[in-house]
């Protein structure tokens, strides 16, 4: 079953995720000394329309914010 994101009170299961390596990358590179105002990652997502490879997807650049406070990321 799928549901409209509005519907949704809580993050999904990736927007949780990132949330938390968000945190705990940024805090670890800030221990080595390391910049991480501009900390981002590549995550895979599925491609829409039809599906013409077993490879349907691409990689999609996301910002990690890790000066944001949790809920803000």
């Amino acid at each position: 079953m799928l549901v409209g994101r509005d519907r949704v009170a809580r993050p999904t299961v990736t927007v949780g995720v990132l949330a938390a390596i968000s945190g705990a990358l940024s805090g670890y590179l800030r221990a080595l000394g390391e910049d991480t105002s501009q900390l981002g990652v590549e995550v895979p997502m599925a491609r829409s329309g039809p599906r013409k490879a077993y490879n349907h997807f691409g990689n999609v650049g996301v910002g990690l914010y890790p000066s944001e406070d949790v809920a803000g990321r």
